[in-house]
């Protein structure tokens, strides 16, 4: 199947890719004052930098799908290193997360 293998700061990797999936993502954000142009509401807050990784399901008429995470960490800061790859695998990671998604319209 098809996934991603995504590690932080040279750690062991993370592979976000079950059988059943039909959406994965994986990123990095910021978000704050970035820039000294910015207009921030909170002036001097310190800018956030997290990553996630997870998707959805799409599984057949009458099976619940679920929202599926591996990876939500808060915390990054400058110097990190996030990796992402594509890759084809047969064991993904264990995800720290499953709930139910709404019914398909």
């Amino acid at each position: 199947m098809l996934g991603m293998k995504v590690s932080i700061n040279a750690g062991a990797p993370i592979i976000c890719a079950p059988d059943d999936l039909s959406v994965l993502t994986a990123g990095v954000n910021l978000a704050g004052q970035l820039g000294i142009q910015t207009k921030h509401p909170r002036p001097g807050e310190p800018p956030q930098a997290w990553i996630r990784a997870g998707g959805l399901t799409s599984r057949p008429e009458g099976q619940v799908d679920e929202h599926i995470q591996w990876i939500w960490q808060d915390g990054l800061t400058v110097g990190d290193v996030v990796t992402i790859e594509l890759v084809h695998t047969e064991q993904p990671s264990a995800p720290i997360s499953r709930k139910p998604a709404r019914e398909r319209a």
